[in-house]
């Protein structure tokens, strides 16, 4: 049986293009499908009917976004947080001590159906501030080493009292750490309002309360990483391609036009001559290192969501970020490889010119470093 990490490209057989399967060479240039319980895709001819139009998201950027844009296609701070606090085990409690200095702590917690947590933690009070605020930060492991989403918590610590919640915390601490809980070591931890930060040295959001317990983790959340590590290392020229197609070429071209003026050094202005007398200066060494720059990139994924994936360009002198959307929402394991099995089809189709693109491509790209 075939599976996910393994599968080769099944598919339509085209007289003048796609050979079959028996007569493709071992490194083939077709993108791989993931799953074996999926269809090949149907004929370019149909992709229209089968690929709505998706929906876009538009950040801040060194370079002039395109109008048109929904936030839909990435998930809420409110509900970013949930999925932080639920992946985590270890947060950092801090408060003011007993002779007024700040003072944090680790504890290790889980979190009640309303995301807040649940904290493992001897005699409290010796050190804090009886019933004083306090903050409860959360760090969620770096995603592919390159990105490091946190939240931290503002509210207060408190004794539970009520038996059923105790038992359902007893249980869930239970199946995380695989011990048993005392109850005199539990407190819980009331959420006023959350400060969610998606990466080191950026500005962060801030999240009622209200918004944060009524939001719901991200339901790939405990298989996210695992997709994201096959793809970058079994499938890594699909990974290159959804960027190739995905995202809108003028900004491609940005980032190029950016490479160029690293390697010539010369203004924006010359940089643009220079690209629309491209036939003729081609061969240039300043112009052939920056393609070769811009060629040579590392396109990495860097998580993925219900609502899409995240997307870091790597050029020698800074790191991009780009955000593409599924064409529909996601919500298990098959649907998203599924996804991208549709999505690299589709892409392997545009590039070799057997259909054209029915979607909004990506228009924003972020600097992150």
């Amino acid at each position: 049986m075939l599976t996910w990490s393994s599968l080769s490209f099944q598919s339509f057989q085209r007289p003048d293009a796609m050979p079959t399967l028996l007569s493709l060479p071992v490194a083939s240039s077709l993108p791989a499908l993931y799953l074996s319980k999926f269809p090949s895709p149907r004929l370019a001819s149909r992709r229209s009917a089968s690929f709505p139009r998706c929906s876009l998201l538009s950040v801040p950027t060194d370079v002039p976004p395109v109008a048109g844009g929904n936030s839909r296609s990435k998930t809420s701070p409110a509900e970013v947080s949930r999925t932080i606090v639920e992946l985590s085990s270890i947060g950092t409690l801090s408060s003011l001590s007993t002779d007024g200095w700040p003072l944090s702590v680790g504890a290790r917690f889980v979190v009640d159906s309303q995301g807040a947590p649940a904290l493992c933690l001897n005699r409290p009070e010796r050190l804090f501030v009886s019933d004083g605020p306090s903050s409860f930060h959360v760090q969620q492991f770096d995603q592919m080493r390159s990105r490091t989403p946190q939240c931290t918590l503002l509210g207060r610590l408190s004794k539970p009292n009520d038996i059923f919640l105790l038992k359902r915390l007893h249980a869930k601490w239970e199946k995380k750490y695989g011990e048993e809980l005392e109850e005199e070591l539990i407190y819980l931890f009331s959420v006023d309002k959350v400060l969610q930060i998606e990466d080191l040295k950026e500005d962060g959001i801030w999240v009622a309360s209200s918004e944060y317990i009524n939001a719901e983790p991200d339901p790939l959340r405990d298989f996210a990483e695992k997709i994201v590590d096959e793809m970058n290392s079994i499938h890594p020229e699909d990974v290159l391609r959804l960027y190739s197609v995905y995202v809108e070429p003028g900004f491609q071209e940005a980032l190029l036009r950016k490479l160029l003026i690293h390697a010539l050094a010369v203004t924006e202005k010359e940089v643009r001559v220079r690209m629309q007398m491209r036939s003729r200066d081609a061969y240039s060494h300043g112009y052939s290192k920056a393609m070769h720059l811009h060629q040579a990139a590392d396109t990495k994924l860097i998580w993925v969501d219900r609502l899409g994936f995240d997307m870091f360009i790597y050029s020698e002198n800074a790191v991009y970020s780009v955000r593409i959307p599924f064409p529909r929402e996601v919500t298990n394991e098959k649907e998203v490889k599924s996804s991208f099995n549709s999505m690299s089809h589709l892409a392997w189709e545009i590039e070799k010119g057997y259909a054209t693109p029915d979607f909004e491509k990506v228009t924003c790209i972020k600097r992150v470093r």
